[in-house]
């Protein structure tokens, strides 16, 4: 079991520093990852605008065609106001004026109507184009931020990955199954912490004397009974 302990110890040692390269990006992955969020949001409200526009402009080239074929209709109507001989026929076709008289008020509003709605949406795409540039602009400072961080750090990361493995497959499945549970639920990543001063290294609490005297031997898991971090004995900054 000392053996597991120590390879535990190595291990958060490792995961430890990985925690600070991700520390060192501070809070531009998520930022880089809200803005691209943002800029897809935003570029696909842009998209259907832009289709509702063509749309309106479509039924708009449609009405006013339904327009144009009324006043073809009315024009013919009127003409044979001159050729009835009863008044049947002279209601007939006065009725069939009005109506097409109604049909052309009618989409002539609905046209007006159209232009309106064209003209809003126009502007408001153009209105969202600019906001889009701007993040687009600031994504791109971000994420060149952030690349370079990586960047910067690759080779290091890359190292302690491998050293990582070559540490996990000398600890035992369980054993690293609780550590793997306790790292992640805790935000700083302690998982295994040394005693300091008679106290759990991670929540600083006050660790009984028969303990302490367990803890040193290295010989079993012991948790804190506060804060479940596996404990381990330091001496002089070694593992004894």
């Amino acid at each position: 079991m000392k053996e597991n302990l120590k390879s535990l110890v190595q291990l958060q040692i490792v995961d430890s520093q990985m925690h600070d390269i991700e520390i060192a990006k501070g809070d531009l992955p998520e930022t880089v990852n809200k803005l691209t969020e943002e800029v897809n949001s935003l570029e696909k409200y842009i998209s259907e605008k832009g289709k509702a526009l063509k749309n309106a402009q479509l039924e708009r080239r449609n009405v006013d065609g339904l327009v144009n074929l009324s006043s073809e209709k009315l024009k013919k109507l009127q003409n044979q106001l001159y050729d009835v001989t009863t008044n049947r026929e002279y209601d007939a076709l006065t009725t069939e004026i009005e109506t097409e008289k109604n049909n052309i008020e009618d989409n002539e509003n609905k046209i007006l109507e159209l232009y309106s709605f064209e003209d809003d949406t126009a502007k408001e795409i153009e209105t969202k184009k600019k906001e889009l540039a701007k993040l687009k602009k600031e994504l791109k400072e971000k994420d060149s931020e952030l690349k370079k961080l990586i960047k910067m750090n690759q080779e290091k990361e890359n190292r302690l990955l491998n050293e990582r493995e070559n540490i996990i497959v000398r600890v035992n499945k369980r054993l690293l199954k609780n550590y793997i549970r306790i790292h992640k639920y805790h935000k700083n990543g302690l998982a295994v912490v040394p005693v300091s001063r008679n106290a759990c290294g991670g929540c600083y609490n006050t660790i009984p004397p028969q303990k302490l005297v367990e803890i040193r031997k290295m010989d079993k898991v012991i948790a804190c009974e506060v804060c479940g971090r596996i404990l381990v004995w330091r001496d002089n900054g070694s593992i004894t």
